[in-house]
């Protein structure tokens, strides 16, 4: 996409009719469909916002079956719940606190991935909700698809998604020392900076962060992609020409690995972004796999040269 994007973005300009980016209704505080990478909306904290799931109705009426034998047994004693009057120590702890079983689970978890070979490949990927697989299942996104080429080839190797939705660069910039601390990754991949064109921040102090952001990853031993965006030319011709220059600065001063513009293929493409206009659709999906694994095997193939025949 590139410069033909820069170019023929308004449609108003070229005359060129405007492409459908997704076939069902776009939500009310949207007020009309539009696509942010072809005519930016404003700003809204509802594209950010976590979806919530409803309890499904069978685990509400196991809560309530659970409540109330709790009442029962601490009003009228064990017996009431036609239980043992001397039961298994072990079992009726269990079964009266499910979060410990639960805490034990995670422990457990965290001591198998502890127990992961120290020389183990690990790949931070750090961005914002682009990253964050929002709006889709997380199993569905880009990061999860690449965990899953990785140990294909390498299992041991780990795909760290710390991706939160919403973050700016400043944000990123405040919480990425403890990521590379806790994890020691070989690569990141640093997707951030969305969100700072959605707010209108500053392009020069979002080029200081990415920069900062960079060199920080660099200093922890880890080699960086830096995943650019664009914005639409109804920014104003400066800042957007002015965001886009910003990640070439910071590759250009710092030696990452830059990708000019992560939605390449996707942006403008029918079904690839959601009814939001902002965030790419599940079936956009394999094609941000297909252009972050094509920056990693450029930097790390020659080391994991089993990389190169992973299956697509």
């Amino acid at each position: 996409m590139g410069a033909a994007f820069l170019k023929n973005s308004d449609p108003k300009a070229t005359g060129a009719k405007r492409s459908k980016i997704a076939t069902n209704t776009a939500p009310p505080h949207c007020g009309r469909r539009l696509s942010f990478y072809r005519e930016a909306p404003p700003y809204s904290a509802v594209y950010e916002q976590p979806r919530q799931f409803p309890p499904a109705p069978s685990m509400r009426r196991r809560h309530l079956a659970w409540l109330i034998c709790v009442s029962l047994l601490s009003g009228l004693g064990l017996v009431a719940c036609g239980a043992d009057p001397t039961p298994n120590t072990a079992s009726a702890k269990s079964a009266a606190n499910p979060e410990q079983q639960t805490q034990q689970n995670v422990q457990q978890a965290t001591t198998n991935s502890n127990a992961i070979e120290q020389d183990a490949l690990t790949v931070l990927i750090f961005g914002d909700s682009i990253s964050a697989a929002y709006g889709i299942e997380r199993e569905d996104g880009w990061v999860a698809l690449l965990q899953t080429r990785l140990t294909s080839s390498y299992p041991t190797a780990r795909a760290i998604n710390a991706s939160v939705s919403g973050e700016t660069t400043q944000g990123g910039r405040a919480r990425l020392q403890a990521a590379l601390t806790r994890h020691s990754p070989e690569l990141v991949y640093l997707e951030l900076g969305g969100n700072d064109a959605l707010r209108g921040y500053p392009v020069s102090k979002m080029t200081d962060n990415l920069k900062a952001m960079v060199t920080m990853a660099q200093n922890s031993g880890a080699r960086v992609v830096l995943l650019g965006m664009q914005i639409p030319p109804n920014y104003g011709p400066r800042y957007t020409r002015d965001f886009a220059d910003a990640f070439t600065k910071v590759a250009t001063a710092t030696g990452a690995h830059l990708v000019p513009f992560f939605l390449e293929g996707v942006a403008l493409e029918d079904n690839m972004i959601q009814s939001d206009g902002i965030h790419p659709t599940t079936l956009a999906q394999p094609i941000l796999l297909t252009t972050g694994w094509q920056a990693l095997v450029a930097i790390l193939g020659d080391d994991y040269p089993a990389l190169a025949s992973a299956a697509p």
